[in-house]
């Protein structure tokens, strides 16, 4: 735009930008095989999109007709300007609001989170995840994990929930794994992790603060903990592990068969020992805690002993297919953990010291 000022004594002219920054939103991030996806855009010329489908255009709206990445090109005074997106399949994940941002399957959460951060807006993730950077969501109650999606920790990475909602479209994704010393899994301050099949693993050292979060209607374990060898100070403080009425039926079981698994491991403490807010509740499930060992285990540990610490947790509700067995005591007597608060078998490790404390629980 130019404008002319013009006085007495004499006339400048001035050349201004007002071209704002080119912006574009998401109104409908998928395509049903009927009803196309649609992006917004506040260009005054419509860009240029290429892509699986032609787009087509009715004033700043573009609509697409196919699955797959679009690459957008908008020309403006200061050049061009290129980014891509992704149209996903609305069928994949019928729960997912319309304006659900959708990312390509398999990416890497460098490609699609590039500066780490997560964006606040709906989510649909896809396929397997490859956590290779520091990544962060916060107060995101709608993050949609498709059927299977797996998020898998790649060495120095984290994967940090806060104030965030991860579930399923509907059927049960995988959960998240983190397998080697240096990687770590953060879930705190009201977190919710619902319709895992597997669940968050926590294997080899890898490190995990769970906190003042729930774990919801997860058909196996919400947690487990694998081949923990190494005091790696993990915290698994203040968390509701429960089911509802709205559990996917898993194998016609419709709560899940425990809350924590600690499988050929030593150093895992769940709770707290001298703080009685850091314990937690379990509920509405099989079994609470289950811990196993295989004569592996002797070969992953230093000397031919371990030592599991559970403190301060609540059990209520913890029953096999009929009526509550012994909730809230220790019991290895059982041949298998339903109905069992806290169940502990080693079964045929020879020469093993197998120490698990349960104290105020």
């Amino acid at each position: 735009h130019t404008i002319k000022v013009v006085d007495t004594n004499c006339t400048e002219t001035f050349v201004i930008n007002l071209e704002p920054e080119f912006k574009y939103t998401i109104s409908k991030g998928c395509y049903d095989g009927t009803n196309p996806a649609q992006v917004n855009f506040n260009s005054c010329v419509n860009p240029s999109i290429t892509g699986p489908s032609v787009a087509s255009f009715s004033g700043n709206v573009a609509s697409l007709t196919a699955v797959g990445t679009y690459t957008i090109t908008a020309i403006g005074s200061n050049g061009a300007y290129t980014t891509t997106f992704y149209v996903g399949d609305c069928n994949n994940c019928l729960p997912a609001p319309n304006n659900a941002q959708w990312f390509a399957p398999n990416s890497s959460t460098s490609s699609i989170f590039p500066t780490g951060s997560a964006p606040s807006s709906p989510l649909v993730l896809d396929g397997v995840i490859d956590v290779n950077n520091i990544s962060y969501v916060y107060n995101n109650p709608k993050i949609y994990m498709t059927k299977n999606t797996e998020l898998v920790l790649k060495s120095g990475a984290s994967w940090v929930s806060n104030s965030s909602t991860m579930k399923g479209c509907g059927s049960y994704w995988k959960g998240i794994k983190a397998d080697g010393i240096d990687r770590i899994v953060i879930v705190n301050n009201n977190s919710t992790l619902q319709d895992m099949s597997e669940g968050v693993l926590i294997k080899n050292n890898a490190f995990i603060q769970a906190g003042n979060s729930t774990y919801k209607n997860n058909a196996t374990s919400s947690i487990k903990f694998e081949n923990m060898t190494q005091q790696t100070n993990s915290q698994v403080w203040n968390n509701t592990f429960t089911s509802d009425a709205t559990m996917i039926p898993y194998y016609g079981a419709t709560k899940p068969k425990m809350g924590v698994m600690i499988l050929n491991s030593d150093h895992v403490t769940i709770g707290d020992e001298t703080n009685i807010a850091k314990g937690n509740r379990f509920e509405k499930m099989f079994g609470g805690i289950v811990v196993n060992g295989t004569p592996s285990i002797l070969s992953l540990l230093t000397s031919n002993e371990n030592e599991i610490g559970i403190y301060n947790n609540k059990f209520d509700l913890i029953s096999d297919y009929g009526a509550t067995i012994n909730v809230g005591s220790y019991n290895n007597a059982y041949a298998y953990f339903n109905g069992s608060a806290v169940f502990v078998q080693y079964g045929s490790v020879p020469g093993f010291n197998a120490k698990t404390i349960v104290k105020n629980s």
